[in-house]
């Protein structure tokens, strides 16, 4: 039938019928089989913001280890603009941000619920 199809229902059953229907309708035509594929681009997108959030967890947490410091500590001298030239940092050259926890916490929390809600 094509691409960017719209349902009320987006299950596989309720996709059948319509096309089924749709099918009969219009070419007076049986469907033997419906294959319904989705676009989950949305959802690998998600996925790769997921992925890089928990590097940039990770990142944290391993400097953490690394410099004998809790991230609780580390959470205080991030809010305090108390940092160190190496501390972990997201972004380009001179565009650079230190990576606070904090911000990352709720990002991930942000994308698990919009994980969730596809």
């Amino acid at each position: 039938m094509g691409m960017s199809m719209k349902f009320d229902d987006y299950s596989p059953e309720a996709i059948e019928q319509v096309i089924t229907n749709r099918f009969q309708e219009r070419y007076g035509a049986e469907v033997e089989y419906v294959n319904a594929a989705y676009d989950i681009s949305g959802f690998y997108q998600l996925m790769e913001k997921q992925y890089t959030l928990q590097k940039q967890q990770a990142l944290v947490r391993s400097y953490c280890a690394a410099q004998n410091m809790d991230e609780a500590s580390y959470q205080q001298k991030v809010d305090a603009g108390d940092v160190f030239a190496d501390f972990p940092k997201k972004g380009i050259l001179c565009c650079k941000k230190t990576l606070d926890p904090k911000e990352i916490e709720e990002e991930l929390k942000e994308v698990a619920e919009k994980i969730q809600e596809l």
